[in-house]
């Protein structure tokens, strides 16, 4: 399965493979550079390179935790942040 690049979302993640190469990496559609679609990149996790859009084939989206779900860990007394 490929995703058209016209379905990308910036902050999304996705498992994309790189065209000179042959592994699935998990990159992340950055708009580091400006909001326009002309200015989104690729950052692979790891790095702090950006890539061309062009440069990839996205396979598929990392599913986005659902926020109604999420339940922060308590904090413990004694990691507290003097004030």
């Amino acid at each position: 399965m490929t995703i058209n690049v016209d379905e990308l979302q910036p902050g999304r993640i996705y498992w994309a493979e790189q065209l000179d190469g042959n592994e699935l990496v998990l990159v992340q559609i950055s708009d580091v550079f400006g909001a326009e679609r002309e200015y989104w990149s690729v950052a692979r996790f790891g790095t702090d390179q950006h890539f061309a859009i062009e440069d990839f084939r996205f396979c598929e989206e990392l599913a986005q935790p659902d926020q109604g779900d999420f339940v922060a860990p308590p904090i413990s007394r004694r990691y507290r942040v003097a004030a």
